[in-house]
């Protein structure tokens, strides 16, 4: 039976068999025109074959003769239908795309060229799947934070039926990331003691950084060596001071401002006599107090006083003498 149907594409066989009642002939077997280019038939055998290009999808009349040696002969007619098979859509190039670091891109058909002999333009539809460095919402992509170069997108091509894989080149152009200032200052101290602030900052593309101080109270040095400020602000610094850091990348520069709150915080008073820790019996024993206060102001409404004392001791508090004589007994 004739094999009446072959897909696109698709390799086509057809054995056509034939007797001769005259013992001994040889048959020969030939394709009577008008026949396909891509057909033939084996001389030997009768086995009809080949293979329908893409795109023919034709109806064909196919005539197979068979020959004796007395060229006698017999033909068997048939019709011969290519069958038509979608064809995949196939990426053949693309538009440059590129994109800003820390952005994101939209990427559309229209950004490439394909072909697909099965389908009209309004049937294809360009999906974008994940990869790396990169994330995707819908056919929106965004390059991973800070990443620059070349990034390699994954999409499908799809028509009706099929869907083809591919990759599509972008180009993340980079993008200066400015530095960010991590550490904390602090911002209040005590008059007389002493302020410290070192400047941490953060720069994402591992620029060389310049640090300076475009306003500092005048209580304040700035060391470029490893970029601090030390300090410590007197009585007469009792106030609200400013102070501007900055850090320069070599593109932008980025300034912390600190307000510096000095107030008159309470010190503790402090012995700076040292008493004698001996004496004879019967002998005088004399120790002049000397105290002193880190508050000035406070100086002179300091009080001495000796909540434990031996007997033989006693305290001038208005002249800060502790004197006495120890007896023998």
């Amino acid at each position: 039976t004739e094999v009446t149907t072959v897909d696109e594409e698709q390799p086509y066989s057809y054995d056509a068999d034939a007797t001769d009642d005259d013992v001994g002939d040889n048959l020969t077997f030939s394709l009577q025109p008008p026949t396909p280019g891509w057909l033939s038939v084996n001389p030997s055998t009768g086995v009809v074959s080949g293979t329908p290009p893409v795109d023919d999808t034709s109806s064909y009349t196919v005539t197979v003769r068979v020959t004796d040696d007395s060229a006698a002969y017999d033909e068997q007619t048939y019709a011969l239908d290519i069958l038509n098979i979608n064809d995949p859509p196939q990426i053949t190039g693309q538009s440059p795309l590129d994109v800003d670091e820390d952005n994101s891109l939209l990427i559309q058909l229209s950004d490439i060229t394909y072909t697909d002999v099965d389908n009209a333009p309004e049937d294809m539809t360009l999906t974008v799947t994940d990869g790396d460095n990169y994330s995707v919402a819908a056919n929106t992509i965004t390059p991973d934070l800070n990443y620059s170069g070349a990034l390699l997108v994954n999409v499908e091509l799809s028509d009706p039926d099929s869907t083809t894989n591919g990759q599509i080149d972008v180009t993340v152009n980079p993008v200066n990331d400015p530095p960010v200032f991590v550490s904390v200052p602090k911002d209040s101290i005590c008059v007389n003691q002493p302020y410290l602030y070192v400047f941490w900052v953060n720069d994402p593309d591992k620029n060389d950084l310049t640090y300076s101080v475009p306003e500092i109270p005048g209580w304040l040095t700035f060391s470029a060596s490893d970029s601090s400020v030390t300090g410590t602000p007197g009585v007469s610094d009792v106030g609200i001071d400013t102070l501007v850091a900055r850090a320069y990348d070599g593109t932008v520069y980025i300034d912390t401002t600190v307000y510096i709150e000095i107030t008159t915080c309470n010190n503790i008073p402090y012995f700076t006599s040292v008493p004698s820790e001996e004496v004879d019996e019967d002998a005088d024993y004399e120790y002049n107090i000397v105290v002193y206060d880190d508050d000035p102001d406070d100086i002179p409404n300091l009080e001495i006083s000796a909540p434990i004392l031996p007997g033989w001791l006693d305290l001038d508090t208005d002249n800060s003498i502790l004197s006495g004589t120890p007896t023998n007994d």
